[in-house]
């Protein structure tokens, strides 16, 4: 087998451990959240966190209680996410939502209503999904979510709760395996063209 052909191989196999280093992670500032009642914030590691909101929704109305999260991008990149949201929003005329404010245009990943206590989002709710955004460095990540209800004869208004988790939190797993970085295999990149040369240089 001539150098050459041995360089060409050896070449193509840097390029292919290159394109199989995985992309920089996604690092998000810590998360806020801003709406009626009480609400909480939990970091469950990672990117991932836990919102959570109790209040007394508003008696035959259907306008929504509102609740909006956020975060600050700190490194971008493709941001994939699962997200996962329960409650109890009343028996009668009850609704749940949730949208993605920014970046971007605006995209519901979730938009369920019951008007006759039938079916779910009434008497509680549990959906569960996934979805991706490309993020910038200094993007606001925000989502809007929330939704209302009543009682179902009496029209009272209902103590509304709810807990939403985005993101995916860190598994534990066994150790991964080093890989060489991507600038010492562009000097073995470098090494093994400059090794090509002289030896042609020698054979002329």
């Amino acid at each position: 087998m001539s150098f050459m052909t041995k360089f060409i191989g050896s070449s193509a196999l840097i390029a292919g451990v290159l394109a199989a280093l995985p992309a920089a992670a996604v690092t998000l500032g810590p998360w806020s959240i801003a709406g009626p009642g009480t609400t909480t914030v939990t970091a469950l590691g990672g990117n991932a966190a836990s919102f959570s909101y109790q209040t007394m929704g508003k008696p035959d109305s259907l306008m929504p209680e509102v609740y909006t999260i956020e975060t600050t991008v700190m490194d971008g990149g493709t941001f994939d996410f699962e997200w996962k949201y329960s409650g109890y929003h009343g028996e009668d005329f009850v609704m749940t939502y949730l949208q993605r404010r920014s970046p971007g245009a605006k995209t519901t990943l979730l938009s369920e209503f019951s008007s006759d206590g039938s079916s779910a989002p009434a008497n509680g709710f549990s959906y569960s999904g996934s979805s991706s955004v490309e993020l910038l460095t200094g993007d606001i990540l925000r989502f809007e979510f929330g939704g209302g209800g009543d009682m179902k004869d009496t029209h009272d208004a209902v103590m509304l709760s709810g807990l939403l988790t985005i993101g995916r939190a860190p598994e534990e797993g066994p150790a991964p395996v080093p890989v060489a970085p991507a600038g010492v295999l562009l000097l073995s990149a470098f090494g093994f063209a400059a090794t090509g040369r002289r030896l042609l240089r020698r054979k002329g």
